[in-house]
């Protein structure tokens, strides 16, 4: 049992921290303390990790996290390329002169400097409602994908995985996004300022709420269990993200 739970917090480790350890970081991250759990981690590291003269690592682990850094950087470029694209578009309608509305009617008096149609069409596009707020970063529905799927590779296998992205989960998840970007973790720095540091900072919070035990897991007398939802929920949310101050952010 102990060499099944150095096991478990190495790998999680090695995908929060995206490096791999040297022997005495392998026994910090698992918080071995007597002798027993010393020696399970380091028959974990003997079993299952490579050493290369400095650090123990493991092929799979390496592999993954290449992958998802490949997908991420993709995702962002594809993000970037669609933006420029509505910008571009953007920019060409605020500026181009309408040509197919606005047509005065029949016997419409001649038109003074005052009444010209294409200063009232300018002056709209700037007010328009729908412009991108100044300081707002909304994800889009595959960024949304990516924390869900850093819920199910952390906690998947003991809560019910997302299988869906649907709007309200967007919504939610934007929600909760926006609330966190830029603001100052219980360890003094900014928790994240874009899309891509978000990301990665939702997979470190629900690696945090592995830590959570049977709060989370089912083992109460109503056999209840968290969902994706609820920890995203207000109270749920900041109640995990306060839970222990001593857990990276």
């Amino acid at each position: 049992m102990l060499e099944h739970g150095a096991y478990t917090l190495l790998i999680d480790s090695c995908y929060d921290r995206e490096r791999f350890p040297t022997k005495e970081e392998a026994i910090k991250w698992c918080w071995a303390r007597s002798g027993e759990e010393v020696a399970a981690v380091e028959f974990v590291l003997d079993q299952f990790f490579e050493f290369d003269g400095e650090r123990y690592t493991q092929t799979r682990i390496q592999e993954e996290i290449d992958s998802y850094h490949e997908k991420a950087n993709t995702n962002k470029r594809i993000a970037l390329e669609r933006e420029e694209q509505r910008r571009s578009k953007r920019t060409r309608t605020e500026h181009e002169p309408c040509t197919d509305e606005h047509e005065p009617p029949p016997n419409h008096k001649p038109l003074t400097t005052n009444q010209e149609p294409k200063e009232e069409v300018l002056k709209s596009s700037s007010d328009d409602s729908c412009s991108p707020k100044k300081g707002k970063v909304t994800l889009s529905k595959l960024e949304c994908q990516q924390i869900a799927d850093h819920y199910n590779d952390k906690l998947g296998d003991k809560l019910p995985r997302v299988a869906l992205m649907s709007e309200k989960r967007m919504r939610l998840i934007n929600a909760r996004f926006q609330e966190m970007l830029n603001t100052i973790g219980a360890n003094k720095e900014v928790r994240f300022t874009d899309k891509e540091s978000g990301i990665a900072w939702f997979g470190r919070l629900f690696y945090k709420a592995t830590m959570r035990g049977a709060f989370y897991f089912g083992d109460n007398d109503r056999g209840w269990t968290a969902t994706f939802d609820w920890l995203l929920s207000p109270k749920a949310f900041t109640d995990l993200i306060e839970s222990d101050p001593r857990k990276k952010e």
